[in-house]
């Protein structure tokens, strides 16, 4: 028993033994950190080529990344999301899928599906991943504005309204935020909450012409038709028309055009 427990005391604290042990943990750890590094170069590389808008080479430098490290679940989600903003929302939805497939607990790929599944009008299903993202993810301000969106088209103005007020209470600055729920209040004949929402939402981001819009509309319930005719006017000059519609340029003809404010 004594010559066992001496021979099994040479096996286990045998230096070369511990060498080998300690050259094969750190070439793993290294090779671990090193497949991390090289997946988040090759997104990074993607990212740098879609800001150009040079979307087929963004897309091309994921596909290889993909064949490379094919259990990484941030490419296929960097993938769908690119191939969801670019409109192909199936092939998004496949590879945010793959992606949740890889890491169960991936709230933003959740996220970004029910964004997928709401553009191809399953409003289910991007209702139900839209649920789950929250559930993974309590902290989330877009996660609570997407769901906002979701159950406005599908007519629950209440839990719209709720929603867009949690994503607010998260980011006060949350420009669209603001915007989506000032226009619950428009809706709603609450004009002047509705304008203190719009008014916060053209604070945060004076670009959005559809802002603009909402305010024209809310100042023309108020009878203050000077304040509307300049919003229209500046929801034309940020290209709304362009953009979305006539609605705006058809407002500005029957309220402003023979209205002379200045």
């Amino acid at each position: 028993m004594k010559n066992f427990v001496r021979l099994l005391k040479i096996q286990i604290f045998n230096p070369t033994k511990i060498r080998m042990l300690l050259i094969l943990s750190s070439s793993l750890f290294f090779f671990a950190y090193t497949f991390k590094d090289k997946c988040t170069d090759m997104i990074h590389k993607a990212k740098k080529a879609e800001a150009k808008g040079n979307y087929v080479r963004a897309i091309k430098i994921l596909d290889h990344a993909i064949r490379v490290y094919t259990l990484n679940h941030e490419l296929y989600f960097e993938r769908g999301m690119l191939k969801t903003n670019l409109k192909g929302y199936q092939e998004g939805i496949n590879d945010l899928s793959r992606a949740i497939d890889l890491k169960p607990d991936y709230a933003q790929a959740y996220a970004y599906r029910a964004i997928a599944k709401y553009d191809l009008d399953d409003f289910d299903g991007a209702l139900k991943d839209a649920d789950r993202s929250i559930q993974l993810d309590t902290t989330n301000a877009e996660f609570f504005f997407n769901r906002g969106l979701i159950k406005y088209s599908i007519d629950d103005t209440s839990g719209a309204f709720s929603d867009f007020d949690l994503a607010i209470k998260l980011k006060p600055d949350y420009a669209h935020a603001h915007l989506k729920r000032g226009f619950i209040y428009y809706k709603a004949k609450k004009y002047e909450l509705a304008l203190k929402d719009i008014n916060a939402s053209i604070e945060f981001d004076s670009g959005n012409s559809v802002a603009f819009k909402y305010r024209a509309q809310i100042y023309l319930e108020l009878n203050d038709k000077c304040k509307a005719c300049k919003d229209l006017r500046n929801s034309l000059k940020l290209g709304y028309e362009h953009l979305y519609d006539h609605k705006v340029r058809e407002m500005y003809s029957d309220s402003c055009n023979n209205y002379h404010s200045d």
